[in-house]
């Protein structure tokens, strides 16, 4: 079974960013271990300059991607990176379901390739891992120091892929590979203005108009779990046919 690890990093954290870095790392996961395969580390260059923020949190400039970067109409490269999404089982990345694994396909898309035809399931440590309740942020960085892992180069792709396999190293993979397969739902808490921090402590977020709900996205498979969790914590929970991007609208 092959389960590839992606990391982007971005000119900055608007929506309409352009790639700056590509990390991938295919491993083979075999007698209970992860395998290293095969990989890809790549700066991307191109029209849009890196913000100062993203450069001072990335390190990557713009003066190192025209040297060294693709642009993103390189085929020969994006050949590869399909080819090895193609021989993937599974994906796996941190904040990929709403970050890396859209800004990818649009890369693809944009290039021609029919990303529709990628069937393998992607995972998302920050839904897909059972975490202690103790460990209170959700940031990489944050989850790997509560694992005792050091990443000696964070928010650079191929480095943030090895710590999130680090990461997962601490857990049982087999039972958190059939997650892939449940959906999303959107649940919100039944709180008012003065129990809404019992939300905002279980992880639920504030969605801003036109909803005005403290909105939480979680695996359908987790709602038994959620039920009792809400319960633990003084408030009920009700799921609504919506989509996380249509309800969650920060304020």
């Amino acid at each position: 079974m092959f389960i590839l690890g992606v990391d982007l990093e971005t000119t900055s954290a608007d929506s309409d960013a352009q790639i700056t870095e590509i990390g991938m790392m295919m491993m083979m996961w075999k007698d209970g271990k992860f395998h290293l395969v095969d990989s890809i580390n790549a700066l991307m260059d191109g029209q849009v300059r890196s913000s100062p923020d993203a450069v001072e949190i990335t390190g990557i400039t713009d003066d190192m991607r025209s040297q060294f970067g693709y642009f993103p109409t390189d085929t020969d490269f994006l050949s590869q990176v399909y080819e090895l999404m193609e021989l993937a089982d599974y994906f796996v990345a941190h904040n990929g379901i709403d970050f890396d694994k859209p800004k990818l396909y649009n890369l693809l898309d944009e290039s021609g390739y029919k990303t529709d035809e990628i069937k393998a399931p992607w995972l998302d440590t920050m839904y897909d891992v059972p975490y202690p309740r103790t460990m209170t942020s959700k940031t990489l960085t944050f989850i790997a120091a509560y694992h005792g892992i050091i990443n000696m180069y964070p928010h650079r792709a191929y480095f943030d892929v090895a710590t999130m396999f680090k990461v997962l190293d601490h857990y049982n993979i087999d039972e958190i590979l059939p997650r892939a397969f449940s959906p999303f739902v959107v649940i919100t808490a039944d709180v008012n203005y003065h129990s809404r921090d019992l939300a905002r402590r279980a992880g639920y977020l504030w969605s801003a108009d036109p909803y005005k709900v403290w909105a939480k996205r979680v695996r359908e498979c987790d709602l038994e779990k959620e039920t009792i969790t809400s319960a633990e914590a003084g408030f009920t929970f009700r799921r609504i046919d919506r989509e996380w991007s249509e309800v969650f609208r920060p304020s």
